[in-house]
C-alpha cells in the first residue's frame, strides 16, 4: 500500500494495491518462482510487498532525519539507532 508522509494510505491505492498483489502472485506462480522455496506464491507476493512498504517507510524516516539532523522527531526506524 502506498502511504503519505505521515503514513495514512492514500486513498484509492487499495484496489490498485491488490491488483499488484494477485499481479505478482500470478507472475511467481508463471514462472513457478514458488517451488525453490516450497512456500506458496501467494505468501512471496505478500512478503515481497510488505519490502516495498517497508522501504518506503525508511524513505520517509531518511527524509525526516535529513531534515531534522538532532534527531528530535520520532520516527519509525529511530528506535534502532545507536
Amino acid at each position: 500500500m502506498l502511504y503519505k508522509k505521515d503514513l495514512t494510505p492514500i486513498i484509492g491505492q487499495e484496489d490498485k494495491t491488490m491488483t499488484f498483489k494477485t499481479e505478482l502472485r500470478d507472475l511467481i506462480n508463471r514462472h513457478s518462482l514458488e517451488n525453490n522455496s516450497n512456500t506458496p506464491d501467494f505468501m512471496l507476493a505478500a512478503y515481497l510487498n510488505r519490502c516495498l512498504d517497508n522501504f518506503n517507510i525508511t524513505l520517509r524516516d531518511r527524509d525526516l532525519w535529513h531534515t531534522d539532523p538532532l534527531g528530535e522527531r520520532e520516527t519509525e526506524t529511530s528506535a534502532l539507532k545507536n
